[in-house]
């Protein structure tokens, strides 16, 4: 008897024992609201602090669900795979290919943190560095085969909650598996949101990664009925496997997306649609996006239907095939302002109506990217998206602004074009540009903020914006060719060169024919005659009943060329 007593004190001990341990090791946050996760630690913590972290995030985002008092996730490099299902019915279990990551109301998850390299806080984490992957290849076997159908999970209102410095890779929301779950009220799709599915919510989301998630449509980010906001981000090589969506699809959602670039990512299939962008239903609004390289059998960089109108801002849509845009119905269309669109004949007279709507400022030329083979889609030195942007357009640009590389958002007086700032200061800044026509003279002023290495002016025209004319050479005033000080120049150019035109022509015509040898004896006397009456200067037709087009080309000693943006010449 006396035995069977001692056990069972021996039992209840080590119940005790158990439980304590076990509430001892729960996710504890410390005395600001953080939870701290390091995969690379020997033993997992309560998550209290740096050294006594815990080592799985999907255990700290379980206890967040239950726990308020967590306010956010700190998470150091490492690849942290879903531990558990989002669902329901099943929420906390194992449950395979439908584990995900689920963001909770109002908590705050930071990647980008390496405490053996002394990146333990908000000002030193770097994200670049200190790379913190969330992976959907729950087998850990390189293949997508059996990766989870959604790496990251945000339904419902989640209040404040915020998604920074992760790369999401390896989801796989194919179309083997039929059926769908519900988390909260939203019923969830096994065939969409490879990388992340957000529907009905808002978090924030900064300096991520979207990388190799596959699915049967939206592979790389699904917003469903959202109104997100994601900045710095970059989303590359994700696939749609069936239908549409290889970077990103929008339904009902009216994101908000800045210093985001969009490169290789496909819709696969012959009924491919929007190999980087898919939108229907909704206005997202671009602010400084590049979108390049990007594939599908239409619309290989957007694709736009039943309603779709993306409004872009300081962006860059080049190279995407077979096509930059497609629009599938007249209710749909794109806006453009201060963009570079390839295709889209530039703003003024040149624009394609099919591109969309022209806002103005836009420009069809190659943008010099420093080496797309390689993703690197930042400008070239003397790139025409060089200064070309608005700085109005970009909303809170202060000083301190970063591009997608972490660079000042403001290299020189005005935006660059696209996701990333040129940190080349420009050799001139340009101020205010006229031009008009008045008693029969092209008279064209400007001003220029600053100059640097500066050598001279080219003055050029054009009849149609794309063929352009040199009329004039001017030199800079600043002394050798640098000043910090605002430089007004202005030159007068007279319209008295119709006849030198009219006999090169003829020259030109006479030669093609030699047997007609008065013909060109005379058309040689007319051209000699013609120019001897001209100045150097006059190489321009009258402009009384066409427009003409007028830019500023800059060159600096070293030769290399910047053009200011084009005006019209105006009657006076």
């Amino acid at each position: 008897m006396k035995g069977n007593i001692c056990l069972k004190k021996g039992i209840i001990l080590l119940l005790v024992i158990t439980i304590a341990n076990g509430i001892l090791k729960a996710q504890t946050p410390d005395a600001n609201g953080i939870v701290y996760v390091n995969k690379n630690i020997a033993a997992s913590g309560v998550g209290n602090s740096w050294g006594n972290a815990t080592k799985e995030l999907a255990d700290a985002l379980k206890a967040a669900k239950t726990n308020t008092a967590i306010k956010e996730i700190w998470v150091a490099k490492g690849t942290y795979y879903p531990k558990y299902s989002p669902a329901n019915n099943n929420f906390g279990n194992n449950a395979n290919k439908d584990n995900s990551f689920l963001m909770v109301k109002d908590v705050k998850l930071f990647g980008g943190f390496d405490p053996a390299n002394s990146m333990t806080t908000m000002a030193t984490r770097n994200p670049k560095n200190a790379v913190t992957i969330l992976s959907g290849d729950i087998d850990q076997n390189n293949a997508i085969t059996n990766n989870v159908f959604h790496v990251l999970i945000a339904t419902g209102d989640v209040g404040t909650a915020e998604l920074d410095g992760f790369s999401i890779t390896g989801g796989n929301a194919d179309n083997s598996a039929s059926g769908t779950f519900f988390v909260g009220t939203v019923n969830i799709p096994r065939y969409e949101g490879g990388g992340i599915y957000i529907n009905g919510s808002s978090p924030v989301m900064n300096q991520l990664i979207v990388n190799a998630n596959k699915a049967s449509q939206s592979a790389g980010v699904n917003f469903v009925n959202s109104a997100a906001s994601i900045r710095n981000t970059i989303i590359t090589n994700n696939t749609a496997v069936n239908y549409f969506g290889g970077g990103m699809s929008t339904v009902n959602s009216p994101v908000s997306l800045t210093n985001i670039l969009f490169n290789d990512n496909k819709a696969t299939s012959a009924s491919g649609r929007g190999g980087a962008l898919y939108i229907t239903n909704c206005a997202p609004l671009f602010t400084n996006v590049t979108i390049s390289n990007n594939t599908a059998a239409a619309g290989g960089g957007i694709y736009n239907l039943y309603n779709g109108k993306p409004v872009f801002r300081n962006s860059i849509l080049y190279a995407n095939a077979p096509n930059n845009l497609a629009n599938n119905s007249g209710d749909s269309y794109a806006e453009f302002s201060y963009s570079l669109i390839g295709g889209s004949g530039g703003s003024c007279t040149s624009w394609v109506s099919f591109t969309g709507v022209d806002g103005g400022n836009n420009i069809d030329a190659n943008p010099n990217f420093t080496n797309p083979a390689g993703n690197d889609y930042s400008l070239q030195d003397g790139s025409p998206a060089m200064g070309k942007g608005s700085n109005a357009l970009f909303a809170g640009l202060t000083a301190s602004t970063k591009d997608l590389s972490g660079n000042p958002r403001l290299a020189g007086a005005n935006i660059d074009m696209g996701a990333y700032e040129n940190q080349t200061p420009l050799p001139v800044i340009f101020g205010n540009v006229q031009a008009a026509v008045k008693d029969g003279q092209l008279i064209v002023q400007w001003q220029t903020q600053n100059e640097t290495n500066n050598d001279h002016f080219l003055i050029q025209v054009s009849e149609d914006g794309n063929n352009w004319t040199t009329v004039q050479t001017i030199q800079s005033k600043a002394i050798d060719g640098n000043s910090s000080s605002a430089l007004d120049y202005s030159i007068s150019i007279p319209f008295q060169a119709a006849t030198a035109t009219a006999a090169i022509i003829l020259v030109l015509v006479a030669a093609s024919n030699i047997g007609k040898r008065k013909y060109f004896i005379i058309a040689c006397l007319f051209l000699c005659s013609a120019l001897f009456s001209c100045h150097k200067e006059d190489v321009i037709t009258s402009t009384e009943n066409q427009k003409t087009f007028i830019r500023i080309v800059q060159v600096d000693k070293d030769g290399v060329v910047r053009m200011s943006k084009i005006i019209i010449a105006g009657q006076e």
